[in-house]
């Protein structure tokens, strides 16, 4: 690699990262924002997060360095088994950048090689989405510190009774507080980087969609097209040949639990009637439970309780799940390599 490298279009393209508590719908809008035609939005991973300590201290990128970041991130777990990378075009990127590129750029070049099931023009921009970066901002902006976001914010009863279904161990006093403490969290940083968020909420995705997405598009500096109304045609018509191009029958099997468990819901039209949902699966108890703990500071997002008490103070537990969290990406990665594994419940319950 000489010193005459210089920066690809794609290192310098705008970053975006979807925030929000888990089971608020993020699967859902970073798929259709993925239909766009001038967007890069792969499913999710954490590898710019994951190789954070690796890599963000690098000033200097050699060729066996260039090598071994782009061993990394192609074997990265969800890399692996859920995306379909563009490989040569990967390694062509990597070795074009310059020697004291950042990190943040190195990582944009793997968002721009991961292979979408939309027909794709020139991007404009990157999205990226993950629940637990409500949790990491303090890391994401380590590695883009000129990122945006986009926070989707879902009733706590709809997401608490969601979440709930992926897992018994943890309780719904549990999920409350969960939640409270994500969106607090991104209200935080909203109020230090206001210019760098757009709200959205999960029923107004849902019962107007073409308003809300018009608006995404807006703040994306995008076009609004219709593409991203109908990308459940692409995704029925897709996922087949996607299983079909698996690399290995371990690959294969993933995919199709995460096609057929978590997300079977893309390959069908938007359901509003997913939003009430919840008010058949708590109980009373549950319900005063979730609105002793969330009710008063969800009516920041126009959502109404029973409730008329102060915000709590988030639990003890949810903040020591808040601490490991970060603690655990603090860490030196050969502590956490062989941890890095899908963070989904299903194949726990289903393995």
């Amino acid at each position: 690699m000489s010193e005459s490298g210089s920066v690809t279009a794609t290192a310098e393209l705008p970053i975006v990262f979807i925030l929000a508590k888990g089971r608020s719908g993020t699967t859902l809008l970073q798929t259709m924002l993925d239909a766009h035609p001038e967007t890069i939005a792969p499913m999710e991973s954490r590898f710019a997060i994951h190789f954070l300590n690796r890599y963000t201290g690098v000033t200097n990128w050699t060729a066996k360095i260039r090598e071994r970041f782009i061993e990394d991130v192609t074997n990265e777990q969800k890399i692996r088994l859920f995306w379909e990378l563009d490989e040569d075009s990967l390694k062509s990127s990597v070795h074009a950048l310059p020697e004291n590129a950042s990190y943040g750029q190195f990582c944009k070049e793997v968002y721009g090689a991961a292979k979408s099931f939309f027909p794709k023009n020139v991007p404009r921009v990157i999205i990226d989405k993950n629940p637990i970066y409500a949790l990491l901002t303090p890391h994401i902006l380590k590695v883009f510190p000129k990122a945006k976001f986009i926070h989707v914010v879902r009733d706590y009863r709809g997401s608490s009774s969601s979440a709930a279904k992926l897992s018994d161990r943890v309780s719904m006093r549990q999920l409350g507080f969960r939640w409270l403490d994500s969106n607090q969290e991104i209200e935080r940083l909203k109020e230090r980087m206001p210019e760098h968020f757009h709200t959205v909420r999960y029923e107004d995705l849902l019962r107007n969609p073409k308003v809300t997405l018009v608006g995404i598009a807006e703040y994306l500096g995008l076009s609004y097209t219709d593409d991203m109304l109908t990308y459940h045609q692409t995704i029925e018509k897709s996922f087949e040949a996607y299983l079909q191009r698996s690399k290995s029958d371990e690959i294969r099997t993933f995919r199709k639990l995460g096609g057929t468990t978590v997300h079977k819901n893309l390959a069908r039209p938007i359901d509003p009637t997913f939003i009430d949902k919840w008010k058949a699966v708590l109980s009373k108890g549950q319900v005063e439970e979730l609105d002793q703990i969330c009710g008063a500071f969800a009516k920041k997002y126009d959502y109404q309780s029973a409730v008329d008490t102060g915000i709590p103070s988030v639990s003890l537990d949810a903040r020591i799940h808040r601490a490991k969290l970060r603690l655990y990406y603090n860490l030196p990665i050969w502590l956490r390599e062989l941890k890095s594994k899908p963070s989904m419940a299903y194949l726990e319950q289903n393995g």
